[in-house]
């Protein structure tokens, strides 16, 4: 079984996603998500009738270099006020080991894994030497 892994994305106007990064990710499972905030005095509802076809087109896009390199590329839209709970949220309904908060980059050299009270630890090393493939030395603190 593969693991899999949620890139969060803030919509309408994404950042654009490395390719170094859609490089590395390739060998998972991967969640991309769109975030469209929703104003606090707007509905959810109305924000989604609103601007959810062009919404659905910038999340594809978005995903469409995952899934030139990728086996298992899923999107998930959400419209909501709280990026933070819709993140959890999608984690724990996609059976996501972990996120990566993509920002520009040219190549990957150090990953810092933060390890929550919780953590499945007999997973962490195959995951992480998973994102490595064998190019960065490991630190444990």
């Amino acid at each position: 079984m593969t693991d899999t892994i949620l890139v969060p994305v803030e919509l309408p106007d994404p950042e654009p996603i490395a390719p170094v990064l859609v490089r590395d990710l390739a060998p998972l499972d991967i969640v991309v998500m769109g975030h469209f905030a929703v104003p606090e005095q707007t509905p959810t509802e109305a924000a989604r009738e609103q601007f959810e076809s062009e919404a659905r087109a910038t999340l594809d896009a978005v995903a469409e270099p995952f899934r030139e390199s990728s086996a298992s590329v899923r999107t998930r839209l959400v419209f909501g006020k709280d990026r933070g709970t819709a993140i959890d949220r999608v984690m724990v309904e996609e059976d996501c080991a972990a996120e990566l908060n993509p920002a520009p980059t040219e190549g990957i050299d150090r990953i810092l894994v933060p390890i929550p009270a919780v953590a499945e630890f007999a997973r962490l090393p195959a995951f992480v030497n998973v994102l490595c493939e064998d190019s960065v030395s490991y630190t444990h603190l």
